[in-house]
């Protein structure tokens, strides 16, 4: 739909996105799947998505130690591999994780994720979900860039929420038009 699901604010300018996590983990249902960057690649976060049975896809952190556990398939360009994360920390990832890696040129891209199965999330899908999280990036481009969120117009926090939500509902407004 291009909307956003759920939305967050708050007043501290200096919130790095951490500060979100367990808001986001609240509010994902179980069995639901959050793509996430590097921002929020924590091994305690990642515990917590397994043992609540919900569902994640992210890069992997350069390194980041693991143990390769099982190979689960292999090609020239691709591996899906079962690992245990964090070999050398005193607090390592409690659950095991899937890593898909695919060769891009001459380049490996190695994604993350805690859906074992490669038959409810094939290694292309991982890689595909992944590629996808930049949309959000397109949505903020393009509310800027189109709806003029760029400049605040107010300097106090209630008027910049105003704007913020304003420009949001516009944008889902104008969305639905578009599509009829």
């Amino acid at each position: 739909t291009h909307r956003p699901v759920k939305l967050s604010y708050t007043f501290n300018p200096k919130a790095n996105d951490k500060t979100f996590a367990q808001w986001l983990l609240q509010h994902l249902p179980p069995g639901g799947l959050l793509v996430f960057d590097l921002g929020f690649f924590k091994f305690l976060w990642f515990d917590h998505f397994t043992e609540q049975h919900k569902y994640f896809v992210t890069r992997l952190r350069e390194k980041t130690a693991y143990q390769v556990v099982e190979t689960l398939s292999q090609g020239s360009r691709y591996r899906d591999q079962l690992i245990e994360l964090g070999q050398y920390r005193s607090n390592p990832c409690q659950h095991r994780l899937r890593l898909v890696s695919v060769l891009w040129d001459t380049t490996w891209y190695c994604y993350l994720t805690n859906v074992l199965d490669p038959q409810q999330l094939p290694p292309h899908l991982v890689c595909e979900l992944y590629r996808r999280r930049w949309r959000i990036e397109d949505a903020f481009a393009l509310t800027k860039r189109l709806l003029g969120l760029v400049y605040l117009w107010v300097g106090d926090r209630n008027g910049v929420q105003i704007q913020i939500y304003a420009t949001w509902m516009f944008y889902a407004l104008l969305n639905d038009l578009c599509a009829q």
